[in-house]
């Protein structure tokens, strides 16, 4: 039967109340954390953890799950089984087996009676010769990882001693599991970085060889300019992970690396926009989301900005719920004039951005990024839209030139004006519905 405490027994398998404490595990239990908090590799630090508490607590077989959501429990390392035996064990459902039974409960459970047990889930602990069995969850937070059980075929139940040291184990062994998962995301996402890092080298290249773009050096430098806005976020994601990671790694830390994976694969959406609008000189013709445009736009724009956000005011016209045409390009050039407004705000005070959206008689969509900065400086009027023309005090960048080629590829047009109030304001159209 099971008790009401975290420690759940079956089939009478009453732990026996006893002196002995974990006095005579306290030295193998520092060993052990040692050993297992400096690990570098799972399959490693398993194995020579069960090699270093097999003859002490007169241990047979061991096993370690990783949770997968959709596929259960996946057998990752083991030992004291053949391969039969483990191939038998390798994939569990959550409530199947001890294991499965732990995973489920989300708390550990002690088996100390497995021969004379006739519940259907330990029919494979009694077909292997196990005579007790202790198995525990391995959690970070309320996150399961995985599980990790230890059995034994001597006909002996685990002593409350016993079971306390696997546990403590345990605990340990999913602090070191959470780390190196941790580091891997860490090292994938780096390693994606320098990989984009290249392709936009590469792209940037191409792009200047191709004699029938006009201003193509324009090009090219804008595109290395739109490139480094998300592989900078994501550099600077993974560099507040790395210094995080001089402690054990967390739900913050997983955090920031899911922030880091979301620019990078920005960016990745990016240059492969570009390539299609470079060497076929077309877009994609869909549907995309007013909102998630605004949100993702504002979300890049900001990634860097120093200082106190800008205020942001929103005159959208209800009807306009979507906008046609590359829903990648079209946050692209939304970036661009949100990041160069909120720059030319920079010691203005109460800075503040509008973005109007509203549908015009001809039946196309003018969105428009207004600040209350300086305004532009009438003299570069005529450049406003070539590589050279920036910035600080006039609200536009370098990457007005590409955004000018992705409104044309939307049979759009873009302009600039000064407010009556003395701000600067860009509008470009893009199709109506």
């Amino acid at each position: 039967m099971r008790s009401s405490s975290a420690l759940r027994l079956y089939d009478n398998g009453i732990i026996p109340s006893n002196d002995d404490g974990v006095s005579p595990y306290l030295g193998l239990l520092a060993d052990c954390a040692a050993r297992i908090l400096c690990a570098s590799d799972t399959s490693s630090m398993l194995n020579a953890l069960f090699e270093s508490v097999r003859v002490k607590l007169n241990l047979s077989v061991y096993f370690c799950y990783r949770y997968d959501g959709r596929n259960g429990l996946i057998l990752e390392e083991h030992g004291g089984l053949t391969p039969t035996q483990s191939g038998a064990a390798s994939h569990l459902a959550l409530g199947q087996g001890p294991c499965g039974l732990v995973a489920a409960d989300r708390a550990p459970h002690v088996f100390n009676r497995v021969r004379g047990s006739k519940d259907a889930r330990l029919a494979y602990a009694r077909a292997i010769g196990l005579a007790a069995y202790v198995g525990t969850p391995l959690m970070q937070g309320d996150t399961l990882l995985g599980t990790l059980g230890f059995g034994r075929k001597a006909t002996m139940p685990f002593s409350r001693a016993e079971v306390q040291f696997l546990r403590a184990i345990c605990s340990f062994v999913a602090i070191a599991k959470n780390r190196l998962r941790t580091e891997l995301t860490l090292w994938e996402t780096t390693c994606a970085r320098d990989a984009l890092a290249v392709e936009q080298t590469r792209l940037v290249d191409r792009i200047a060889t191709l004699s029938r773009l006009s201003d193509t050096s324009a090009v090219a430098s804008t595109l290395a300019h739109e490139m480094t806005q998300p592989l900078t976020a994501a550099a600077n994601y993974i560099a507040s992970a790395e210094m995080a990671l001089g402690g054990l790694g967390d739900a913050d830390i997983l955090r920031r690396l899911v922030q880091a994976r979301t620019q990078i694969t920005r960016s990745a959406q990016i240059i492969a926009k570009a390539r299609q609008l470079v060497e076929t000189g077309t877009v994609a013709n869909e549907h995309a989301n007013l909102c998630e445009v605004l949100s993702d736009s504002l979300e890049l724009a900001l990634a860097d900005h120093d200082g106190a956000a800008p205020a942001m005011i929103y005159d959208i016209d209800p009807s306009v719920t979507a906008l046609v045409g590359d829903g990648v390009q079209i946050t692209q050039v939304m970036t661009n004039l949100l990041r160069n407004a909120a720059t030319a705000l920079r010691g203005v005070a109460s800075p503040t951005i509008t973005v109007s959206c509203r549908r015009t008689q001809d039946g196309t969509v003018e969105i428009g990024v207004i600040d209350n900065g300086p305004g532009f400086d009438p003299e570069a009027d005529s450049a406003r839209f070539h590589q050279r023309a920036t910035s600080t005090t006039g609200g536009l960048g370098i990457g007005l030139s590409v955004c000018r080629s992705i409104v044309a590829a939307h049979h759009g047009t873009i302009r600039a004006e000064n407010t009556a109030q003395g701000g600067a304001a860009v509008y470009f159209t893009l199709p109506g519905q």
